[in-house]
């Protein structure tokens, strides 16, 4: 393949001749890092879909469980179906291949934006379950249910493929182009669509995280004052869903200000420096980085999800302690969380 061609611009091809740097030679290092990320995402999230499905904790009574596992379904179909995005954007082959492909194409780009809307909606809704039990416990209680969960997370699914799947009656895929997300959505979709709902629940998202914060630290005397069942659940979810957030943050701010200012450059047909194509590429995958954070995250922070994936390790394992110890110490935890909102009770 040509330099020009290897190295034509997200943005903008009119660029190409004047490209004087080939990305493919970084690209297979950030294949690399993508892989690994997405690798290590398939397995954790596996193991926590297989766990929650064995040990039927579905069936548990805590809403908040079911918000857990969309959570780690979403991010197990990330780690799965980013993958020929991945491989048609930062493979020599794969860019040959769907070159004159539009469907493929327009196939790969509508799946990762799918799986990654997924997750974003995930963790607001669990964003907005957590806010409403700080700010609203009682009607938390009486709202909240398993089944407005399970309501709530099919309607979600719903919407999401609804938005993704006019990417195919809607498109301005043309044959010969790099198979990114700009080439594919039409200029209306991106920019009034598309980038408005990305960043608007990004800041949905963080608007709601604050104001729990801001709800947990002016009411820390009083939680002081709580039952240690309230007070330990309570923290631990919140504390949970905050960090969930900040890795979130953490993972997305890198590529979005690297996207803007490669979007700086070529709006106005200046080639961006090496250096900040090189950026840009490797921040690109960071947002999969979420796949294999957020599992690590809730089986720290939840001792059931930990308790989950230790009782499926014994179904492989027969010579791990037998259900008696477990027993003895849901008895004893029984007599700490009596009666007043089990939802929180970990």
């Amino acid at each position: 393949m040509e330099i020009t061609e290897a190295a034509a611009s997200t943005y903008l091809p009119e660029l190409i001749s004047a490209v004087t740097y080939n990305p493919l030679d970084w690209y297979h290092w950030a294949l690399l890092h993508i892989e690994v990320a997405t690798i290590a995402g398939f397995v954790l999230n596996g193991v926590v879909i297989v766990a929650f499905m064995k040990t039927n904790l579905l069936l548990d009574e805590r809403p908040a469980f079911q918000l857990i596992f969309n959570l780690a379904l979403s991010d197990f179909c990330s780690a799965l179906f980013v993958q020929p995005y991945v491989v048609f954007v930062f493979t020599e082959a794969g860019q040959q291949i769907v070159q004159d492909q539009k469907y493929a194409c327009i196939l790969a780009v509508a799946s990762t934006v799918l799986v990654v809307d997924s997750s974003m909606v995930a963790i607001f809704m669990m964003t907005c379950e957590r806010l409403l039990a700080v700010l609203f416990p009682l009607y938390h209680l009486r709202v909240v249910t398993k089944k407005h969960c399970k309501v709530a997370i099919i309607l979600s699914w719903l919407w999401i493929f609804g938005k993704n799947i006019t990417i195919f009656i809607w498109n301005d895929r043309k044959s010969g182009e790099l198979c990114t997300t700009p080439n594919v959505m039409t200029e209306v979709y991106y920019n009034y669509i598309f980038s408005p709902i990305q960043y608007g629940s990004l800041v949905m998202i963080a608007l709601g995280n604050f104001l729990m914060l801001i709800r947990v630290l002016t009411s820390r005397g009083q939680l002081q004052k709580a039952k240690q069942k309230q007070k330990n659940g309570q923290s631990r979810m919140v504390k949970m869903v905050l960090v969930i957030v900040a890795s979130l943050y953490l993972c997305w701010i890198p590529f979005m200000v690297s996207s803007n200012v490669v979007g700086y450059f070529v709006n106005r047909g200046v080639l961006p420096p090496k250096w900040l194509m090189i950026v840009y590429d490797f921040t690109r995958g960071m947002p999969l980085y979420n796949t294999f954070l957020n599992p690590l995250i809730y089986i720290w922070q939840i001792h059931k999800c930990r308790e989950a994936i230790m009782k499926f390790s014994k179904t492989a394992d027969p010579d791990m302690p037998g259900e008696a110890e477990n027993r003895q110490t849901h008895a004893y935890r029984g007599i700490n969380c009596p009666g007043f909102n089990n939802n929180y009770c970990n």
